[in-house]
């Protein structure tokens, strides 16, 4: 029976901490610390016995055979009876009581005992096979207790005690016997000498034993701290994504809103307001991305995917910032066919467009490239490269670069960034295992190159995410729109209504479910935050109460009986990363510019 793992919370670290620097002369800790070693060396004699204990039995066995040769039959049944049906017995009930949820001071006590009657039982068998006329020798007795010291892992005093009372026992069964007197002075001596060896020896395992054992104390300790401030900053990171996000979605839809509504001499500035906004937002995604690579709150979501479609959609969404750049932004690829390849991606994205980022805003050049080609030399990979034509990186600043908050020189009139995107561009390739290579020269341009192992088409091929349609929907298209937060669902609100939809606003479902109009009457779509306030109430048995905009939107489809096309939006990274198992739900990011945002409602709606 396995018992319940170790846990030393409960212990103080500093008086774990004190008592190893002060040391434990005595083989002995504070009643607390005494307790937890107990048990656990409780349990590390528990896993000795079994081999321990197979062992003395198979070595009883044998040696029950050599007596079966050796001695006369007088005296060997004597020999066998004692050593198959005593001592291996007792061997067998130790090891059977190792599997036991036993106290631990029972366990230790019948190990003990188990012990002294292998070691007594051999002084009487020397005694029996004297009276006899075979003159046994007593090395056995050494070899026991070379072996109860060095072996058995029994407490100090435990074992000191039970094997210098075999002295008196050897001399007391030897009284019986006409045992020369010399020869016993002899073997007290030598058995003292043994019992002198084997406590100094033990000494020092027991104490070498406690100190392992604070020392695993504080490693334990340690971890748990590790574990649990992990926890915290996840906590933090989360709370930071979404807390810093979510004003900032606000900030792009107000921006949107206003630019539709004011003067033409006003548009320089909206213009110069909309770029520093894009731009706060880069940085400080940079900033939580970088964050949670270095806490280790990233996992990857491994899934089939067609990466030349990454690679075009990407494009597309950075092309009117490439445009505005006088770049030429170009997608091409040597492949026949779908490039599918297996890995997350939501994170070869992240790479892709801080790769592409990083040359539309840095390289200088006039063209960027994305190039998807054949690996020549392994012929089941796939290479996506990245390439310029701009002045090049000098050798001395590439291992830097890649070092977080690190900056090239930036080009005249360029907003300066954190020097992050290389760094986060690094570690996760790093963490998606991808080999990723840079050639350049200077003014030769870059290619960084990403090396993917292509697989099979999936049996059901995903829908993409969105694709630009080359109109929109109708303007009296309805919308239902759930945001608890009142400054991002006002924004929302003017935005959409500026677009021409008709928008039902909402903070969470109970208030859809308590409304008295019907706001599921002719539903185009459903627009949904994922962090929802409060507890929702009144809603189908067949649903739990749901607490997010996932279980709402789920919630309405059983209401309505209709999967109605939904938008997810979440300001939190790890729920972005999240494989929603949903038909016709698209999941974004906050914060969404709103020229994508349009894009995307269109083509959920048509």
């Amino acid at each position: 029976m396995s018992l319940k793992p170790l846990s030393f919370v409960d212990l103080d670290e500093t008086e774990v901490a004190e008592q190893l620097r002060n040391g434990f002369p005595w083989l002995k800790f504070s009643p607390a610390i005494e307790s937890a070693f107990r048990e656990w060396r409780y349990r590390e004699m528990r896993k000795r016995t079994r081999p321990v204990g197979f062992s003395v039995i198979l070595i009883f066995v044998l040696y029950s055979v050599m007596d079966y040769l050796l001695f006369p039959a007088n005296l060997s049944v004597v020999t066998i009876s004692f050593r198959l049906l005593l001592v291996c017995p007792a061997v067998a009930y130790s090891i059977w009581g190792s599997y036991q949820n036993w106290p631990e001071r029972r366990f230790v006590s019948v190990y003990t005992l188990t012990y002294s009657l292998v070691c007594g039982g051999m002084a009487v068998m020397i005694m029996v096979s004297q009276l006899k006329g075979i003159m046994m020798p007593y090395d056995g007795l050494l070899l026991m207790l070379m072996g109860g010291y060095f072996l058995l892992g029994l407490p100090f005093w435990h074992i000191v005690l039970s094997s210098w009372a075999l002295i008196p026992v050897y001399v007391i069964c030897e009284s019986f016997t006409s045992y020369p007197l010399d020869q016993l002075k002899f073997d007290v001596f030598f058995m003292a000498t043994a019992n002198l060896i084997g406590t100094v020896g033990v000494y020092l395992l027991e104490k070498g034993q406690r100190s392992l054992f604070l020392n695993r104390v504080l490693l334990d300790i340690a971890r748990q701290k590790a574990e649990q401030d992990s926890e915290s900053k996840s906590r933090f990171i989360a709370s930071a994504s979404h807390d810093l996000r979510q004003p900032l979605h606000a900030m792009h839809l107000l921006i949107e809103n206003l630019e539709t509504k004011a003067s033409e001499e006003l548009w320089p500035v909206i213009s110069q307001v909309k770029e520093s906004a894009f731009h706060l937002g880069y940085l400080i995604t940079s900033l939580l991305d970088i964050s949670r690579l270095n806490f280790g709150v990233v996992t990857v979501h491994g899934e089939r995917f067609d990466l030349g479609e990454l690679s075009e959609r990407i494009r597309s969404d950075l092309l009117p910032d490439a445009l505005s750049r006088d770049i030429r932004l170009v997608f091409k690829s040597e492949l026949d066919e779908p490039c599918w390849v297996y890995s997350d991606p939501v994170l070869v994205e992240r790479i892709v467009r801080n790769l592409l980022v990083n040359a539309l805003k840095h390289s200088g050049g006039d063209r960027v490239v994305v190039e998807l080609q054949q690996n020549a030399v392994e012929q089941s990979q796939v290479k996506l490269r990245i390439i310029d034509n701009g002045k090049g990186i000098p050798e001395s600043e590439q291992q830097r670069l890649f070092e977080e908050f690190q900056q090239g020189t930036v080009a005249a009139g360029e907003s300066k960034g954190l020097g992050l995107g290389l760094a986060i561009v690094k570690q996760l390739s790093e963490l998606l295992e991808l080999e990723m290579t840079l050639f350049t020269t200077v003014d030769g341009g870059c290619t960084f190159s990403l090396s993917f192992d292509r697989t099979d088409a999936p049996i059901t091929q995903p829908e993409p995410r969105y694709t630009p349609q080359a109109h929109l929907i109708k303007n009296s298209s309805r919308v239902l729109l759930l945001e608890d937060d009142e400054k991002a669902r006002f924004s929302m609100v003017t935005l959409l209504e500026g677009w021409g939809f008709d928008v039902l606003a909402y903070s969470n479902l109970s208030q859809v479910l308590d409304d008295n109009a019907d706001p599921f009457q002719e539903l185009d779509l459903i627009i949904s935050d994922y962090h929802l306030e409060g507890r929702e109430v009144n809603v189908p048995d067949t649903l739990d109460a749901p607490h997010t905009g996932y279980t709402a939107i789920c919630c309405i489809r059983e209401l309505t009986g209709q999967c109605c096309p939904a938008i997810l939006m979440s300001a939190d990274a790890d729920i972005i990363e999240q494989n929603f198992a949903l038909p016709e739900l698209t999941v974004i990011g906050k914060p969404v510019l709103p020229g994508k945002l349009r894009l995307i409602i269109s083509d959920a709606i048509s």
